[in-house]
């Protein structure tokens, strides 16, 4: 379970569910990206099926309580629980499910997920306890979406999705690195305008300007955990030279790396 004040992330989830609740602000969340965007306020909740590329954010901040959930911890793989009751819904084309407090059942479901996570800082039987609430609200879960699992995914759409996420995953490996499109491309077996298309239909971005965003936001980081010099950390996230760090660590907050980093002081 992670507790974090979200501003700006992507999530890429094979085998796990992601589940959160918003206990404080505003966010945002797309599921399929460029297929469904939602807005989510404090007390709603937020489920997203295996296999779905997702991102959630919020302009103001918000804390956002989320846990991952590996199927296999509801029911083993191979047993008649996890054939009847996960497996259909792994395969159909229910990307994600919204909860709100004014419907009955999915504030049942909310409360559940509120107990999960409160349970994750108690250590008395805490497993036990959790396996039983995981259950209850995946049979939740189940009863309500049952008539909906006739569909399943369209293979494509999955497909592309991983190979976005094998290029992603490359570049949060290897940010520190000077990488090329072509490098980006070798990950996923595609051409350099595939992985152009990909890119821009499930994050609007280009490869290399997706690297930028990365490398500044892991520059930020290091600006507010550690007494680096601007230089050095500029070095770490894989600028070659510290005036174009500082420029395009401008253009992206608005303000300089050490303004940033005096501001981010402050209000800890």
């Amino acid at each position: 379970m992670v507790v974090a004040i979200i501003h700006f992330t992507f999530i890429m989830t094979i085998c796990l569910y992601l589940i959160l609740i918003v206990s404080n602000g505003t966010g945002i969340t797309n599921s399929n990206l460029c297929l469904l965007k939602k807005e989510i306020t404090e007390g709603q909740g937020f489920w997203v099926n295996s296999g779905i590329l997702h991102r959630f954010y919020s302009e103001k901040g918000a804390v956002i309580p989320n846990f991952l959930l590996l199927p296999t911890f509801i029911a083993a793989s191979n047993s008649r629980i996890y054939q009847k009751y996960i497996e259909p819904i792994k395969k159909s084309a229910l990307d994600c499910l919204f909860f709100s407090p004014e419907i009955p059942w999915q504030k049942e479901a909310l409360h559940v997920m509120k107990k999960i996570i409160s349970l994750q800082i108690e250590e008395c039987e805490m497993e036990l306890l959790t396996s039983c609430l995981v259950q209850e609200l995946w049979h939740l879960i189940y009863s309500h979406v049952k008539e909906d699992l006739s569909k399943e995914k369209q293979i494509n759409i999955v497909s592309s999705q991983g190979r976005l996420q094998l290029m992603m995953q490359y570049i949060h490996r290897n940010f520190d690195q000077k990488l090329s499109l072509e490098e980006i491309a070798e990950q996923a077996m595609v051409s350099k305008s595939t992985a152009l298309n990909l890119f821009h239909r499930y994050l609007h971005d280009t490869p290399v300007h997706y690297l930028l965003k990365y490398r500044l936001q892991e520059a930020a980081i290091l600006l507010t955990t550690t007494k680096k010099k601007v230089i050095v950390i500029a070095e770490n996230v894989g600028f070659e030279t510290v005036d174009y760090f500082c420029k395009q660590f401008k253009k992206y907050y608005g303000v300089t790396p050490t303004e940033y980093r005096i501001q981010k002081t402050a209000t800890l």
